[in-house]
């Protein structure tokens, strides 16, 4: 079902430049200048797609969706090593087989930036030299953690153990520090000129796993304890990951940013709390640059999930928390083992998604999990055409003052509120590809000088990146938001989005390419395709989250109360209406607005560009 429901958004999407091909075929200029045929590469793969899914047999105007992508899964087969099938997918994976051939070229004299993802993917697809340093690596990490109660047995002392200082090792070891809480330096949410300490919750999955309880035993036991006293203490184990867990937002609520928004100072929070020491937490987690005294303001994104640790920090033993600490770092390490080695652990939990990746793949994975600005950088300068960023800025410009246009012809929406909204949408920015620093050696040297990746041990470079990582994350306590040029790390994904805290939409390098942006073919396919995308983006700014936020990403309300209520009411018909409709295996009722307006403007000035071959026909249905 996946797979169809995937199918189904990724042929519709290419059906919007036929719709855009019709109304170019159909308008009144008559059929003289649709005569020429664009014959490039980009138009002939282009035709070919099309021609391939389209469904001859069926009327445009009865069923569209039909007539445009009937086909597509008539002959549509998921693969048995596959998990989904489409557009989107098959752009991913060529994405990534480009990066895999770039990724596995040396060159010593290249830019450190692209010299580290080569040496952590390098040192990764080394499975043999993984599993000779893990063992005796992770027995040593353990011990200077505190020691493993449920290796050590009646040998552990629980009076040495303070989980403050466990965590605080953990991060000068290269862990990660948010197994119980999670700090982060970020922009304050209703003024984002300045930077403010955020406590959220800790970073903990579903317990309610199948053979859970024996998959964190046979980790204990990998590393030598007994199989009862680990069957035992896993329980135990399980028990407070479940209790953490309950505790945690549901999605809903996290969405909901007047609920996550409480300002408190350290002094009201360790009254309102007192079993966590936060003074000393925070002193312990944040860089000595970051003041912590008891009138500094910290974000508490879910009291609720606080006050819960609160309880259970004072009411579980010591050996059960640092269990669980000790069990959440092993966890952390698992992903980068060996197949033989993981699958000891995993059993019966393994994910099938996984078990069809290569190593390669999943080496590609952590790459780009763990040094997303390097894997960008490689992609834009080994894969990306510079060119494509000037043609695709004046798509996104012509859509912005359509977009403009609409606002300014909304009848329910009154003069003060429409202000506010033109206002936004002027100061948005559209980040296209990648961020000019991408393409800067002297920037980039700047940001990984501290970072060091040797290409034959992988566990070592691991740790040296999540340290990096915390760090960097950790220490923008000083800088303004403009900085933050390295949150576009993620260039070479098939993806675009839009930051409503800071006003920004992106365009990452790897969506411009394929079905969606071409150079080498009509604008029309262009604005029926990125186009549409580029529009679904600028909208978030005026959805129900986006709406929240004014033109400089603070959490402000700048409607009226009866523009406001206005809203709420369309919102909630729209919710009526399309709640009512099932989406079945054949058939999506959407609906496309802003790139097919933008592409009316464009018309009525240039639009004069070649059909694509065998679909002159179009222009008679």
């Amino acid at each position: 079902m996946v797979a169809v429901i995937s199918a189904i958004f990724l042929c519709f999407t290419s059906s919007i430049g036929i719709g855009i091909m019709i109304m170019k075929f159909v308008s009144p200029r008559g059929n003289n200048e649709s005569a020429s045929v664009c014959t490039t590469p980009a138009c002939v793969h282009a035709a070919s797609m099309i021609l391939k899914n389209m469904d001859k047999e069926v009327e445009p105007c009865d069923d569209f969706y039909r007539f445009a992508c009937g086909e597509f899964l008539k002959n549509s087969v998921v693969l048995d090593n596959e998990i989904e099938i489409g557009t989107f997918f098959d752009m991913d994976n060529r994405v990534r087989q480009q990066l895999k051939k770039i990724i596995e070229e040396s060159n010593a004299t290249e830019p450190k930036a692209l010299r580290l993802a080569k040496n952590l993917y390098k040192s990764c697809m080394n499975a043999p030299a993984i599993e000779d340093q893990n063992f005796n690596r992770q027995l040593h990490d353990l011990k200077r953690l505190g020691g493993w109660p449920v290796m050590e047995g009646d040998q552990w002392d629980d009076q040495s153990f303070d989980w403050i200082q466990s965590i605080s090792k953990s991060r000068d070891l290269g862990y990660s520090v948010d197994y119980l809480f999670k700090l982060k330096i970020d922009w304050d949410l209703v003024n984002n000129s300045k930077r403010v300490i955020y406590l959220d919750e800790g970073s903990v999955e579903s317990p309610y796993m199948d053979d859970y309880n024996n998959y964190l035993a046979n980790i204990a036991i990998y590393f030598g304890a007994n199989s009862t006293i680990a069957e035992e203490q896993s329980r135990e184990c399980i028990d407070f990951k479940e209790a953490i867990w309950n505790a945690t937002l549901s999605s809903e609520e996290r969405g909901n940013y007047s609920l996550i928004y409480n300002p408190m100072t350290i002094a009201e929070l360790s009254e309102s709390h007192p079993s966590i020491p936060w003074k000393r937490y925070f002193r312990e987690m944040l860089p000595p640059s970051i003041p912590v005294e008891d009138n500094e303001i910290v974000i508490v994104m879910a009291p609720s999930y606080v006050k819960t640790l609160d309880i259970l920090m004072n009411t579980t033993s010591k050996r059960v928390q640092a269990n669980y600490l000790m069990w959440r770092t092993i966890e952390e390490s698992l992903i980068y083992l060996p197949d033989f080695t993981r699958s000891f652990f995993y059993g019966e939990i393994s994910w099938k998604e996984e078990e069809m990746k290569s190593r390669w793949e999943r080496c590609l994975e952590v790459v780009l999990q763990k040094l997303p600005v390097s894997l960008g950088v490689i992609y834009v300068r080994g894969i990306f055409h510079e060119e494509s960023r000037g043609n695709i800025k004046e798509i996104v410009d012509n859509i912005q003052q359509k977009f403009r246009l609409i606002v300014q012809e909304v009848d329910w929406v009154d003069d003060e509120t429409r202000k506010n909204a033109l206002s936004k949408i002027d100061a948005m920015k559209i980040i296209i590809a990648y961020p000019d620093e991408f393409l800067n050696d002297s920037k980039l040297e700047e940001y990984y000088l501290n970072l060091e990746v040797i290409d034959h041990d992988y566990l070592t470079g691991i740790s040296n990146i999540t340290a990096f990582n915390t760090g960097i994350s950790l220490g923008k306590w000083k800088y303004h938001n403009d900085t933050d040029w390295t949150n576009y790390g993620t260039a070479s994904d098939v993806n675009a989005c839009y930051n409503p805290e800071i006003n920004r939409a992106y365009l990452a390098a790897g969506i411009l390419q394929d079905f969606l942006f071409s150079d080498d073919r009509p604008k029309y396919m262009n604005y029926g395709a990125i186009g549409s995308i580029i529009g679904h983006e600028i909208a978030h700014g005026f959805d129900d989250q986006g709406r929240k936020f004014d033109r400089s990403g603070n959490f402000v309300n700048w409607w009226t109360p009866a523009a406001e209520s206005e809203f709420l009411g369309r919102t909630q018909c729209l919710i009526d209406q399309y709640g009512n409709y099932t989406v079945g295996e054949s058939k999506m009722k959407v609906r496309v607005e802003w790139g097919v307006h933008a592409r009316g403007k464009y018309s009525r000035q240039r639009w004069l560009q070649g059909s694509l071959f065998g679909l002159q026909a179009v222009v008679h249905q």
